[in-house]
């Protein structure tokens, strides 16, 4: 069933192709583990109008880490943005590396055999417990290490990007120290949802008015909602701080939120707390709105985000993919597609 769902979903796909395919340089997917063949995965970017293919992370505790897609993707002309972790399962958090001569070795035999255009150092490297178990010094060691062989073999390095969530906070947190009623604003464009009736809100899942005394309750939840998220952000800041200097090109991050005009902002707060170009290798949504998909990509580019890495799968934090359970391709591949074709 699952073979058949991908087959007509590249039916479709073809079939936009058709009356203008493009290659959207700064535009990419990704499809992590999701059960369908590399080969297809590989065939359903290419028709998208992607140039950069981001495959599930390489595990190299693994005994032999190996990747399919990596090979497929190579082979079909995409860009390769390849994420490795220092750990031997997808559900256990990456350890500190401890053998630093063994680590460089495993990773020039890597990107040697796979050849990727950009090299990313972990995936939400903030998340102890699921991600990474290690300090920010010890990520950072890791960081160096990894960015020094890229670098070596002509490979772009990036840190692993943080969470959707974490972001969301971090920038609250950051604007905040500036501005309490802007960084509400902020926290309340992505966080908060339209109740019904034009002068009523939902903030944090509180039912609010939008008189002066809601506006208080408004900072008040965002004054809360950062001391809830204090542990996770002061860990992401000192991510960033032992980061700075261990040679990765870029900062990367991840963003699911669902308000299109939050992205303006919080770019803007992200260029506070980095010097480096900025990049996205997991960035998607979690409605089936075209006008998301198509906004938040302009808003992007005009910014000079790249690449660019779109989400592609359903997955369990919610993320929309391309493709329903019924195997028809959804408004957001095609507003993708739009995108794509729009690139000189």
């Amino acid at each position: 069933m699952k073979l058949r769902t991908l087959s007509l979903t590249l039916l479709l796909l073809t079939m936009l192709a058709a009356v203008g395919y493009a290659q959207a340089p700064d535009l990419g997917v990704t499809f992590g583990s999701s059960p369908e063949s590399p080969q297809k995965r590989v065939e359903v970017a290419k028709e998208l109008g992607a140039a950069w293919y981001r495959p599930a992370p390489l595990l190299l505790g693994e005994p032999s880490a190996t990747c399919a897609d990596c090979e497929l993707a190579r082979a079909a002309g995409l860009k390769l943005a390849l994420v490795i972790r220092n750990s031997r399962s997808s559900g256990i958090p990456s350890t500190p590396v401890r053998d630093a001569a063994a680590f460089e070795q495993t990773l020039r035999e890597i990107i040697g055999r796979y050849k990727p255009d950009l090299l990313i150092v972990e995936s939400e490297p903030e998340n102890q417990r699921e991600s990474f178990s290690g300090t920010p010094e010890e990520y950072a060691n890791e960081l160096r290490v990894a960015c020094r062989v890229a670098q070596v073999a002509k490979t772009e390095c990036a840190a692993g990007g943080f969470s959707s969530a974490t972001v969301a906070a971090l920038a609250t947190d950051q604007r905040w120290k500036s501005d309490h009623i802007d960084a509400a604003k902020f926290a309340n464009s992505i966080e908060a949802t339209r109740a019904s009736g034009r002068d009523s809100i939902n903030v944090f899942g509180k039912h609010l008015g939008t008189g002066t005394t809601e506006l208080d309750a408004i900072v008040d939840a965002a004054a809360k909602y950062i001391g809830k998220n204090r542990a996770i952000v002061d860990r992401a800041r000192a991510l960033i701080a032992e980061s700075e200097s261990a040679g990765a090109t870029y900062f990367n991050f991840h963003w699911f939120e669902s308000q299109p005009d939050a992205v303006q902002k919080l770019i803007d707060i992200l260029r506070e707390l980095t010097k480096r170009p900025l990049m996205t290798d997991t960035i998607g949504q979690r409605s089936e709105r075209p006008f998301e998909t198509g906004e938040k990509i302009r808003v992007l580019r005009e910014n000079g985000v790249r690449p660019i890495i779109w989400s592609g799968s359903d997955a369990k934090n919610g993320a929309v993919g391309f493709v329903d359970k019924k195997g028809n391709l959804r408004a957001t591949a095609h507003a993708f597609l739009r995108e794509a074709k729009r690139a000189e």
